[in-house]
C-alpha cells in the first residue's frame, strides 16, 4: 500500500510541476499578491538555472537614485522558472543574463496588474550585442553618461574614452529599443535622445548613427573649383563659417524646425562623424545665425564636398563651444570674435580658445550689430577706445612661425593707425620685442617686427581707402615674412629672425607706446595662430567671410 501511495504522491508532484510551467509561460491569473513569473531557455529549448533575472520599470534611468531603489532581482531554479512578488502595478522591462554564456534576452513593455500574477513570455537567451557610440561633437565630459531606459544599459564617459573618440554600451540584450539617451552629469532633466529605434543583432556591433532622431537635414557644399574659392590645394583643420540670412533660401525652414536659442544645430561629416562648431550668433526673429565649423579637411578644387547639418531635435542638448573650433592643438592662440554690446568691463571681449586670453575696453561706446563683417563688431572712435588683452606668454610667438588676421574698415586714415600689436609700453626697452600691423601715414598696409636694434617691416604698394572693407593678414614662415590683403599677398621680406617676445598687453585699435595711432573704424575677427597658415588658408579664409560669398552653400 505505502508503494502505492508513493507513486501517487510522485506523479502529483510531476503533474504539479509540468502544470506550473506552462500556466508561467504566458498570461494572467488572480492572486492574493501582484506577481510576475517567467520561464528561460536557450536558442536549443534548454531550460536555464542561475540565470540573473532584474525587473526594471520602462523608463528606468541608473543614474536617479530613485529609478534604482525599484530594481528588483532573481535567480532562475533549475527548471528555468523566475518569480517577483510585492510588486507595484506599471509598465515593466524584465532583462536575463547568462553571464558565463554572455547571452541574454529583453522582455518589454508589459503590463502588471495589481493582486494578478503575470506570467511573461519565455524568454530566449541569445549572444549579447555591442553599441558603439562616436563622442566627437557631441561636447561629452567626465562623468556625462549614455543608457537604454528600462535596461540597466549603461555607460559614463571617461578621460580616456574621450581620447580615443569612442564610447561602447556593452552586454545587451539583442532586441529592437525605443531610444538611446545621452545624459549630463548631474543633470538627469538635460537628456540627449542620441538616436530612436534602434534594431540590435546577436553577437553584433552597431555603430550609431548619432542624428537619426532629427528630423531635418541639409547638405552644406564647400565650393573651392575655380567658380568658388578657387583653391590649387587642401586646406586642414579649418573653422567654416555658415551663414544664416534672408538671403539663403533654405534659412527659414532652418529657424522653424531648430530650437528658439539653436541648442539643436549639429554638423557632422559625409559619413555622419559629428563636427566641432560654435554658434556666434543665433536669432531666430531676423533669421540670422553666424557658426563656425571645425573642418579637418576642405579639398582643394572641388564643387561636390558636402557636410550635413541637422536640426529639428526638441530634446536635444546644446553643444556649441569654442574651444574645439578654435583649437590650439591647431595653432590658434587667441581668437576674438569682438560680437559683444560695446562694453568697458574686465574681461568684456571674449577670447574664444581655451586659452582665455580675455580683453577689456577702454572707452568702447559703440558697436556695430549688423555692420559687421562677420557678425556684430566693435567701432573704435580714433581718439581714445581700444580694447587691451594682458600680457600671457600663448600670445608671445618669439622667433617662429606665425598667423595674425583681422578684418578693418577704417573710417578715416590721415596718420599711422594701429590695427593690433604686442609691446612693452617702453618703446626704447632693449629687452622686449614687439609685432604690429598696422596703416602708416601713406595708407598703406604695414607690419612691423622689431626688437632693438632691428626693426624689419614689410609693406604693401596698395592704398587702403576709407569705407572699405578689407582682410589683412601678416604672417612668418621660416624667417620670411608676408603680408596679405583680401586673401592675396601684396609684400614680403626676407631674413626676418628678430625675437618678437615682449611682456606688454596685446592692444586692439591702438598703440599703448606712441600717441596718435588710434584706429578710427569697424574691426572685427581678430586672430592669432602660432603657425603659418598656407596661402590656401589665407584665401579660403578671405573667400568664406567675404560679402556675397558663394563658397559655402546649404541645399
Amino acid at each position: 500500500m505505502k508503494y502505492f501511495f508513493s507513486i501517487v504522491i510522485l506523479f502529483g508532484c510531476i503533474f504539479f510541476i509540468q502544470c506550473s510551467s506552462n500556466d508561467i509561460a504566458g498570461g494572467t491569473s488572480t492572486s492574493e499578491n501582484t506577481i510576475v513569473a517567467g520561464i528561460v531557455k536557450d536558442q536549443d529549448d534548454n531550460l536555464v538555472g542561475d540565470a540573473v533575472v532584474s525587473l526594471y520599470t520602462r523608463t528606468y534611468n541608473p543614474h536617479i537614485s530613485s529609478d534604482s531603489s525599484t530594481v528588483q532581482t532573481a535567480i532562475t531554479n533549475k527548471e528555468g522558472i523566475y518569480r517577483f512578488e510585492n510588486l507595484n502595478g506599471g509598465t515593466y522591462n524584465i532583462v536575463v543574463k547568462n553571464e558565463l554564456e554572455k547571452s541574454a534576452d529583453i522582455i518589454q513593455s508589459f503590463e502588471v496588474i495589481e493582486k494578478v500574477q503575470t506570467n511573461t513570455p519565455v524568454a530566449v537567451l541569445q549572444k549579447e550585442s555591442t553599441v558603439g557610440i562616436p563622442l566627437q561633437g557631441l561636447g561629452a565630459v567626465e562623468g556625462d553618461y549614455f543608457y537604454i531606459p528600462g535596461t540597466g544599459v549603461y555607460a559614463a564617459v571617461t578621460n580616456t574614452q574621450i581620447q580615443t573618440g569612442v564610447i561602447n554600451l556593452e552586454h545587451i540584450p539583442s532586441a529592437s529599443y525605443a531610444s538611446i539617451i545621452f545624459a549630463k552629469a548631474g543633470d538627469s532633466t538635460g537628456i540627449n535622445l542620441l538616436q530612436k529605434e534602434i534594431v540590435l543583432s546577436p553577437a553584433d556591433t552597431t555603430v550609431v548613427n548619432s542624428f537619426v532622431s532629427w528630423g531635418l537635414v541639409k547638405k552644406i557644399y564647400i565650393n573651392t573649383s575655380t567658380t568658388g574659392a578657387a583653391l590649387s590645394g587642401n586646406v586642414y583643420d579649418f573653422p567654416l563659417l555658415v551663414r544664416l540670412n534672408t538671403t539663403v533660401s533654405e534659412a527659414t525652414v532652418l529657424f522653424q524646425n531648430a530650437q528658439s536659442d539653436g541648442s539643436d544645430i549639429r554638423f557632422a561629416k559625409q559619413d555622419f562623424t559629428p563636427l566641432h562648431y560654435e554658434i556666434e550668433r543665433w536669432d531666430p526673429v531676423s533669421k540670422r545665425a553666424e557658426i563656425w565649423v571645425s573642418i579637418d579637411t576642405v579639398f582643394g578644387n572641388t564643387d561636390n564636398q558636402f557636410i550635413y547639418l541637422f536640426t529639428g531635435n526638441e530634446l536635444a542638448y546644446p553643444q556649441s563651444n569654442s574651444s574645439t573650433v578654435f583649437d590650439t592643438a591647431h595653432g590658434f592662440a587667441g581668437v576674438w570674435h569682438l560680437a559683444e554690446a560695446a562694453n568697458n568691463k574686465d574681461n568684456g571681449y571674449r577670447d574664444a580658445t581655451v586659452n582665455g586670453n580675455h580683453g577689456t575696453g577702454v572707452q568702447m561706446t559703440d558697436y556695430f550689430e549688423s555692420g559687421g563683417y562677420i557678425d556684430k563688431a566693435q567701432f573704435f572712435n580714433g581718439s581714445s577706445s581700444y580694447i587691451q588683452v594682458p600680457h600671457h606668454n600663448t600670445l608671445n610667438v618669439g622667433t617662429g612661425d606665425f598667423t595674425i588676421s583681422v578684418m578693418v574698415k577704417a573710417d578715416s586714415i590721415p596718420f599711422s593707425k594701429q590695427i593690433v600689436c604686442k609691446h612693452a609700453l617702453d618703446s626704447v626697452d632693449l629687452e622686449n620685442g614687439n609685432y604690429e600691423l598696422q596703416v602708416n601715414q601713406d595708407s598703406l598696409l604695414m607690419g612691423n617686427l622689431t626688437k632693438t636694434p632691428d626693426n624689419l617691416f614689410v609693406k604693401s604698394s596698395t592704398v587702403l581707402l576709407p569705407h572699405q572693407w578689407y582682410q589683412v593678414v601678416l604672417k612668418r614662415e621660416k624667417s620670411i615674412v608676408y603680408l596679405y590683403l583680401n586673401g592675396l599677398q601684396v609684400g614680403l621680406t626676407e631674413n626676418v629672425n628678430v625675437n618678437v617676445d615682449s611682456d606688454g598687453d596685446f592692444i586692439i585699435g591702438n598703440d599703448l607706446s606712441a600717441p596718435h595711432e588710434y584706429f578710427h573704424g569697424i574691426i572685427d575677427e581678430v586672430r592669432i595662430a602660432k603657425v603659418a597658415r598656407t596661402p590656401e588658408w589665407v584665401q579660403l579664409n578671405f573667400q568664406i567671410q567675404k560679402s556675397g560669398s558663394k563658397v559655402v552653400t546649404i541645399q
